[in-house]
């Protein structure tokens, strides 16, 4: 008896506890390059890494446990936080890093968290960009208030009121919903990203209920209070991705299911997500105008730092201020650093030990750790990252990204949009509100980025004939062909060509080296799965890539060139012979068929390919290994199916 009752105490106090699962991968590449070297999380906002302002975030909300997940850079993660606060004995949330490199997207953390079995209650998602200071412990209450109620209720989705426009509203995340006014469910989410104007209402929505808010208004800050079900529900469907496809699967099917989501409305706090570029300036603007308050910097620093009239932070230990200096407003200066004579900063958060020469300029800019910055420079609404050196009279013009240990001038103008880096970038839109990217011209000396774009165009043509996946190399006009796609394809990502004139050009390749369609179904696949090795650098980092840093370049050539495939694999032989080019492929890259299943799975969604002759390959594939690689979807396929079959017979 004794042990039952202590076996009953203890789940008591487990059902007590509250757990947060905070995802630190973002699944992009809209902070390239600087997340080559550090995962988003960990870049400083206002000198502070971004995943400290959501951890604190969750542990001032009474959060006992809080689990990161994470994939890439995982373990400069897990330093980080071994080294924080958060890993000392006095700390009151315990926080833990689960690693898994196999994860593509939000439903794939999910599923990964229902596997390991760490949900014991109610939990709080949240992305690891979030900062805000709303009172969460009582929306919470609120949430276990209507559970108790309503035990259909498995998840509140937090948003406040900003207008369209307003400079905090990320137009990444633009919803349109509708609201049950008696009780604050959700009955419609629909994101208007991409959509244009086209708005699409169920009229069951206004016919089953009384009264219907319709609200364009509200922000989504990608926090919601969710009950043990939904990890399972992920679990359960397999084409549930992000936290969208889960809220649109839920709605569609609420009256079968019966689950529910509702809507909790924070308007009177702070709460935004660095998404992007534009993002972490319109976030730290705010920070450094208190409108975060208390998470601001002479508070989240333990009073490191001082705080002044016009919002002047300085850290008090070694900051040098030259005579003649002057700070006019909105600025951080960070522990160690020299500010010399005449200089002239506003509205910028200047990292640790940078040092800064006499005459210089700086407006809107943000300066990272070590930083450099030469006599007479003149930097203006950038980036410059952990030690970059900027020679005298150096200008950096509106929207330019400098990435780490790069060094420019002396007597450089560097325009406007341009980023620079050590190492190649690829696949990458600068997302800047306010500026339009410029090219680089012939700016030999701050031109690593285009150069590593001059690199790629001159190795993608027909120079690669051991890339892994081949097992021989095709006849020479085969062999031709498949450079001139190559290259067609590339040109058409640098240059953004229309998916129609791609198209015509492959055409045209096809009768000038006179290949069959077999062939040319085949090839176009291949040169779709290489690209992402080619534009890595070579044959070197090519062996490097890991399924999950693979994915993360292939989704957006698959997504740039969704219409070509569509446009050659109509009938199911031509579909057959992109799935035995995939197979080809796969068995001689290990990293491409551990994402197999989820190319099939997009190419599918895309009507690319067609369930019975992905079904049709599969039953006739002789290799093991690659066939448990898929078996997931293939699973997930069959159990579609049969639902279907039983909803007609029900019908």
């Amino acid at each position: 008896m004794a042990s039952k009752a202590k076996k009953h105490r203890e789940e008591l106090k487990q059902e007590d506890i509250l757990q947060a699962v905070v995802i630190a991968d973002s699944f992009n590449v809209r902070f390239t390059p600087l997340t080559q070297e550090k995962p988003r999380v960990l870049l400083p906002l206002v000198n502070t890494p971004l995943l400290d302002y959501t951890l604190d975030f969750l542990c001032s909300a009474g959060i006992d446990e809080v689990f990161v997940f994470c994939c890439h850079h995982a373990d400069l993660i897990k330093s980080h936080i071994k080294a924080s606060k958060w890993s000392k004995d006095s700390s009151t949330c315990q926080v833990t890093v689960i690693v898994s490199e196999d994860v593509m997207s939000v439903g794939d953390c999910l599923r990964d968290i229902d596997a390991k079995d760490l949900i014991t209650s109610d939990f709080v998602l949240i992305t690891g960009d979030v900062v805000s200071n709303m009172d969460l412990g009582a929306i919470i209450e609120k949430h276990k208030e209507r559970r108790e109620k309503e035990k259909f209720c498995i998840m509140t989705m937090v948003m406040k009121r900003a207008l369209p426009g307003h400079r905090s509203r990320c137009g990444e995340t633009d919803p349109v919903l509708a609201i049950d006014v008696d009780g604050g469910r959700i009955l419609h989410y629909q994101n208007t990203q991409g959509a244009g104007k086209r708005l699409e209402f169920p009229t069951h929505v206004f016919l089953e209920r009384g009264q219907v808010a319709l609200h364009y208004d509200l922000m989504d800050c990608e926090l919601s209070i969710c009950s043990p079900t939904v990890a399972q529900l992920f679990t359960d469907n397999f084409d549930y991705q992000t936290r969208d496809d889960f809220v649109r699967g839920i709605l569609i099917n609420q009256d079968i299911m019966g689950n529910m989501i509702y809507l909790h409305r924070a308007d009177d706090t702070y709460a935004s997500r660095v998404t992007n570029l534009s993002m972490y300036d319109v976030v730290s603007k705010d920070i450094l105008s208190r409108w975060t308050y208390p998470l601001v910097p002479d508070l989240t620093e333990k009073g490191s730092y001082s705080y002044g009239r016009h919002n002047i932070y300085l850290h008090q230990e070694n900051v040098t201020l030259a005579r003649g200096c002057e700070l006019s407003q909105n600025v951080v200066i960070g522990e160690g650093s020299t500010v010399g004579m005449d200089t002239h900063i506003a509205n910028s958060v200047i990292g640790r030990n940078c040092k800064i020469g006499k005459d210089v300029k700086i407006e809107g800019a943000y300066l990272w750790d070590g930083v450099v910055v030469g006599d007479g420079c003149i930097v203006a609404r950038c980036i410059l990252a952990d030690a970059v050196q900027l020679c005298e009279r150096v200008t950096i013009e509106a929207g330019c990204v400098v990435s780490y240990g790069c060094v420019v001038g002396p007597h450089r103008v560097v325009p406007a949009g341009t980023l620079l880096s050590l190492t190649p970038i690829w696949d990458f839109t600068l997302d800047t509100a306010d500026e339009e990217a410029e090219e680089d011209d012939d700016d030999d000396d701050a031109s690593s980025f285009a150069s590593s774009l001059d690199d790629d165009d001159g190795d993608g043509g027909g120079g690669r004939d051991d890339v892994d996946g081949r097992d021989s190399p095709p006849a020479d006009d085969a062999r031709q062909f498949y450079a001139e796609v190559l290259d067609s394809l590339q040109r058409g990502v640098d240059e953004d060509v229309r998916a129609d004139n791609l198209v015509l050009e492959v055409n045209s390749s096809k009768y000038a080296y006179n290949v069959t369609m077999r062939e040319l179904n085949t090839l176009v696949t291949r040169a779709v799965l290489e690209m992402p090795h080619i534009r890595a650098g070579g044959d070197d980092d090519a062996a490097a890539l890991t399924p999950p840093q693979l994915m993360l370049q292939l989704k957006p050539l698959l997504v740039k060139f969704a219409p070509i495939l569509s446009n050659y694999f109509k009938s199911a032989d031509s579909q057959l012979d992109c799935l035995n080019a995939l197979e080809e492929y796969s068995l001689g890259c290990s990293s491409t068929a551990a994402v197999l299943a989820k190319v099939l799975h997009y190419l599918y969604n895309e009507e690319i390919l067609g369930e019975q002759v992905i079904m049709q390959w599969y039953t006739k594939c002789q290799h093991a290994d690659l066939k448990s690689q898929v078996q997931p979807f293939i699973t997930w396929l069959q159990e579609a199916e049969e639902e279907s079959g039983s909803d007609e017979e029900s019908e």
